[in-house]
Order: structure tokens, then sequence, then C-alpha cells
């Protein structure tokens, strides 16, 4: 496996169990992800430490009170290039979440590798929903309108983490996402069928998909 990557890539090994996204139990955030660096030696101790996450404390505690048989819980390793020296990272939502009838994304973001999934005490991300608007009526044209609940903290103030163009390219991409796992789903006309989708801007500033599951709320 680690052949399969240049010999100075560091490789991400990322946690994927199989008590995550259920109904009435979300589980985002209780198992650990590591990263592999060339000197570290043999992969197989950092998917070692991925597995053994899955009987972390705040994992089994949270299994417990919610009356999951931790016997039936597996592990699974996703393994990907890192990214190193990133310029932001976020988690989006394939749905407007203020008004669900109306089309939107709602996206949370934040600047470099400072984590929007679990955040050090006091930084605020960006915040925002992308509204699909009418713009003409005869004939109908559509455009994507940007509104933010929140900026930032890590940032210079009036300053947005994503730019206009990286912020419609990830509208174009959750708008591909959502309409493949529709079908996939067989989801097409149920209006309450969104995906929660992690995404970063890698240092050479392009956009980058880590991961696209069905939300649950």
């Amino acid at each position: 496996m680690h052949k399969m990557f240049p010999a100075d890539q560091p490789i991400r090994c990322r946690s994927s169990t199989n008590n995550e996204d259920l109904e009435g139990f979300n589980g985002a955030g209780l198992y650990d992800s590591y990263t592999h660096r060339e000197d570290e030696g043999h992969i197989e101790k950092s998917i070692k430490q991925v597995w053994a996450s899955l009987w972390n404390y705040r994992a089994f505690e949270e299994r417990e009170f919610y009356r999951i048989d931790h016997f039936t819980t597996a592990m699974g390793v996703l393994v990907h290039p890192n990214f190193d020296d990133e310029l932001a990272n976020g988690v989006a939502l394939t749905r407007n979440i203020f008004d669900p009838n109306w089309e939107g994304y709602y996206v949370n973001v934040q600047v470099g590798e400072a984590l929007v999934t679990n955040p050090e005490a006091g930084a605020v991300p960006d915040e925002f929903l992308v509204m699909r608007t009418l713009t003409s009526v005869n004939p109908p044209t559509f455009a994507n309108e940007t509104i933010f609940i929140r900026h930032s903290n890590l940032i210079e103030q009036g300053k947005q983490v994503l730019t206009d163009d990286q912020i419609e390219l990830l509208t174009q991409q959750m708008r591909a996402i959502q309409a493949h796992f529709q079908a996939v789903y067989q989801r097409q006309d149920d209006p309450t069928f969104a995906m929660d989708i992690e995404f970063k801007i890698d240092g050479n500033g392009q956009l980058a998909i880590k991961q696209a599951r069905p939300w649950v709320e």
C-alpha cells in the first residue's frame, strides 16, 4: 500500500466505521485518523492506531449511551494522499437548512489547517448559505447568491476564507454530488435528502472533495 504513493508523500489514514451516520446516531468525530510520514516506519503502525480508536473512551461511552452493540462495530481505513499546507478546509450540506423548500447549500469553512470538525476553543469559521435565485423571468435564468451568516475570526476583518470563484466551483460540485447520490439511493423525489460533504482547498488552490455521505439529522 505504501508503495502506491510517491516516496515523499505523507499518507492520510482515515477512520470509517459501520456505526456512523445511522438513523438516530451520528457518530461524527468519535474516532481518530492519522497522517503517516516516510520517517515513521511501516504504515501498519498508523493503520493499527486508526483501528484501535474504535475503542477509545469517547466512542465507547457514546455507543453505550445509544445502546449500540459494541461487538457489531467494525473499523475500516480510507488511505489517500495527505494535504499539507492546505489553504482551507470545510464541511457543507447540499441543503438550505434555514428554508428546505428553497434550493441552497450550507457551508462552514476555516482558513488553513484550523479544523472545522474539531475546532480549537474560540475558533469561528466562515458560515454561509449559497442560494439559488431567479435573476430573470423571461426567459427564466438563475444565479447563485452567497449570504454570509458570520466570518472567520482567524482572518483579517472584512475578508472571506474562500474566493468567489472557489465558492462557485464548490457549489457546482455539490450540485453534481447531490444529483448523483439521489439517483444511487433512489431519492430523487425526496426533498429531505441531502449529502454531508468534507472538502479542502490544497496548497495549490485546488478543490478536493474528501468525502460525501448521506446527511443524518
